[in-house]
Order: structure tokens, then sequence, then C-alpha cells
């Protein structure tokens, strides 16, 4: 990063750093990646003087995610603006206080996409990183993730989060925690079906049927 930094710098001193909040892949952003990119990127532009700075947010690919979920990433970007170091637990301690949310409530619901922490190496890659999208809108019948399931299965793992989400309770953002919740038992439902209906087929298993 900081070698793209001293190359732009470059062609031009009046620099503009325009950031991304990850709002444009599925229901939900993607709060990880977003976070940190803000970490290793607002540093970078305090230390060779960008003064200009741009947080956005894309409509592309279905306008699925609704722009109040990327307020922990928008966070990030205000806290640095106006810290020279800032925590994790500085950004949370901040968004809890200002919208009355819960920033682990969102930080939970990245995982819609995936587990950010155990892709490793694939942290990068897009097709793996957000899964969500395309087993939510996947037809079981044509089964385009089966495989994708049959070697990680899924079911489990959305029922878990949406029994995490089911515990944040508030008025304000009742219908944020509500909607990520039901959105991922959806997807558990899903994937219990595309992870079972060809076995159950193949050894006659008509009640799973």
């Amino acid at each position: 990063v900081e070698s793209l930094f001293e190359n732009q710098l470059k062609l031009s001193k009046n620099m503009i750093w325009q950031g991304a909040c990850w709002n444009f892949n599925g229901f939900l952003c993607e709060q990880n990646f977003g976070l940190q990119n803000v970490d290793i990127c607002m540093p970078m532009c305090k230390k060779y003087g960008v003064k200009n700075v741009i947080c956005t947010m894309w409509g592309d690919n279905g306008t699925e995610c609704d722009c109040f979920y990327v307020m922990p990433t928008v966070f990030a970007y205000g806290e640095h603006m106006y810290n020279d170091v800032v925590t994790d637990g500085q950004i949370k301690e901040m968004f809890n206080f200002v919208t009355t949310a819960d920033f682990d409530a969102f930080i939970r619901m990245s995982d819609f996409h995936e587990e950010f922490e155990t892709l490793g190496e694939n942290k990068n890659n897009i097709s793996l990183r957000f899964a969500g999208k395309k087993l939510f809108w996947q037809d079981i019948m044509m089964g385009l993730m089966d495989n994708y399931l049959f070697e990680k299965p899924r079911a489990d793992y959305y029922k878990k989060i949406a029994e995490d989400l089911s515990v944040y309770q508030n008025e304000k953002w009742d219908n944020y925690y509500r909607f990520a919740e039901y959105l991922c038992d959806t997807l558990s439902l899903k994937c219990d079906i595309a992870e079972n209906l060809q076995k159950a087929y193949l050894s006659g298993d008509k009640d799973y049927l």
C-alpha cells in the first residue's frame, strides 16, 4: 500500500483517497474488509499528508444493502479524521454511544458473507468471500452451489449466526437486527435442503423428501 501512495504522489501532490464501505456484494455490509482497509489506508493518508479523503458507498450489483448497515466503517473513517491513533475499542465505543446500536451485532452480520478470520490467504478471493449472496439466490433444484456446500456445509453455520443475532433488541434498530437474523435463518434452511436433498433422493429417504 505504501508504494501505491508514493507512486501516486509522484504524479501529483494533490492526491485524493477514495475508500469504500463494502456494501455492494449482498444484503449486508462486509465490515471486516471495510474496517481493515480503513486501518491500513487512513494512517498512510496521515503519513503522506493526503488531506482529501472520500468514504464511498456504491449502488451497483443490485443495491441490496441498506445504507445504514455500513455505519461501523463510516465511524472508523470519522475517528481517523479526528485522532492520530485509532483503536477498535475507540470505534466501538463511539459507534455504540452515537447510534445506540450494538457494534458487535453489525460485525456479526458480516459473517453472512463468510468467516473472515478463517479465510487466510483467500481473503482477497471474491468468489469465496461473498458466498452468502450466491447461496441465497441460487435455485436449490439447480444446485449451482452444491459442490461448495458438500465440501463446506453451511446450514449450522447460518443457524448459529441467526441465533446470535436474535439476542439483540433495540427499538430504533430492531428492523436491521431482525432482517439480518431472518436472512441467515432462511439461508440455514436453504443450505440444509441443498446439502441433504441429493443424499435423501439417492438413499430413498422419503421422510426427508
